[in-house]
């Protein structure tokens, strides 16, 4: 017989009331890979943050694929959904890195790419890609 138990750490990131979350993170081998997604799902509230919609069981039934140790998912949907479409992806990432005490190089590191992508993502010169 073979048993196996993982413990998940779960944080949320969201708006003042609560019900809509900037970013989801889930970490449970802190030697694996970071990976990052970005989506529009208005079912995660800071509340429920431990919650799995659809998109979050499809990325983490195949973590181990990729060796990811941590997923953090950033939302977009209270972005639009508030009426601050202009608040882009560069703006939430930045202030989220910050919110986690990152400098561009630190956040660089831990996403295995250099600073300059960091700084490009932020002021909206490259666009993202799936890694």
């Amino acid at each position: 017989m073979m048993k196996n138990t993982i413990s998940m750490n779960v944080s949320a990131i969201g708006t003042d009331d609560g019900k809509s979350t900037f970013e989801v993170q889930r970490t449970w081998n802190e030697k694996g890979k970071k990976a990052i997604a970005i989506g529009m799902y208005p079912t995660i509230s800071v509340e429920n943050c431990g919650m799995l919609d659809v998109s979050n069981m499809h990325l983490l039934n195949h973590a181990n694929d990729f060796g990811w140790g941590e997923l953090r998912m950033l939302n977009l949907y209270a972005t639009v959904v508030n009426g601050k479409p202009k608040i882009m992806l560069s703006n939430n990432l930045k202030r989220i890195r910050k919110s986690k005490g990152l400098s561009q190089e630190e956040l660089a590191i831990k996403l295995n790419i250099v600073r300059q992508t960091v700084s490009k993502w932020e002021n909206g010169v490259s666009p993202t890609k799936g890694y």
